[in-house]
């Protein structure tokens, strides 16, 4: 069985509920599912909530930039004539 289909049918009514639950409670939530396929290599199913203040922990927003954000990269290359 495909990753997809497994989160369509298995995991995501039980995300659901957790969903409903943290946001019940103000419980800040991250969680992330790779479904990644040939087709499509990046292929994740992510949840993001914030706390009951609406405001989202840092160890919450670090997991987010660090998996969709991630550092650009500088090159520099350095001569010198004489």
């Amino acid at each position: 069985m495909e990753k997809e289909t497994i989160y369509d049918e298995r995991i995501s009514p039980l995300m659901a509920q957790v969903i409903a639950i943290c946001k019940d409670a103000g419980i800040a939530c991250f969680a992330t599912f790779d479904i990644s396929t040939e087709d499509d290599p990046g292929f994740f199913c992510t949840t993001c909530l914030p706390d009951g203040d609406g405001k989202f922990p840092d160890a919450i927003k670090d997991c987010e930039h660090r998996l969709y954000r991630p550092n650009p990269m500088a090159v520099f290359t350095v001569t010198k004539s004489q």
